[in-house]
């Protein structure tokens, strides 16, 4: 199914049969990245509520992951949330399922942890606020392809939790190559 016939389909479901689904898949698709790549998307976010519905308020708005990068260059990762009256537990980022960022406001001699990954360099946050985190991922290696999933937990007394996750495929050559 081509990427305009999944966002037809979904516009033409009713909002009640779109709540009895387990994932909400949602497909943003930019301008292509070369010619080469007519029908590439620069991001592809995948969002699936995890111990909440579907319904209301959503917690976490959006990833935002490239879906292509160069190996040795960097990558930018976003995180947005809407907090509404609760407040942050905890936002974690991860690859393949192996944690790699941890932000806890509520530690506050260390508030964020950073593990090291032999598939990229994780610099601090390029930017955190009441939205969101954006973190940058340098130095990457093709072992830096695959899925990455941000988590957000809100504090007491509800500790919901959302994640949304979204893939990168780290290429080898430069982007010259590709035009």
């Amino acid at each position: 199914m081509k990427f305009g016939g999944l966002a037809e389909s979904l516009s033409q479901t009713r909002s009640s049969e779109l709540s009895a689904l387990p994932a909400l898949v949602v497909v943003v698709c930019r301008s292509p990245v070369s010619s080469s790549f007519p029908r590439a998307c620069k991001t592809l976010v995948t969002s699936r509520v995890v111990g909440g519905s579907a319904r209301g308020w959503k917690l976490l708005q959006s990833v935002e992951v490239p879906q292509y990068a160069f190996a040795g260059g960097e990558a930018r990762l976003g995180c947005r949330y809407n907090l509404r009256t609760t407040r942050l537990y905890s936002l974690k980022w991860y690859h393949n399922n192996t944690e790699f960022y941890r932000y806890v406001p509520t530690e506050r001699a260390a508030p964020f942890h950073v593990h090291t990954s032999p598939a990229f360099t994780v610099t601090q946050e390029v930017r955190r606020n009441e939205l969101g985190v954006e973190v940058s991922l340098k130095r990457l290696r093709v072992s830096g392809s695959g899925h990455y999933r941000c988590e957000v937990i809100a504090e007491h007394p509800t500790f919901r939790t959302e994640t949304a996750s979204a893939t990168m495929l780290v290429l080898t050559g430069s982007k010259e190559g590709l035009e």
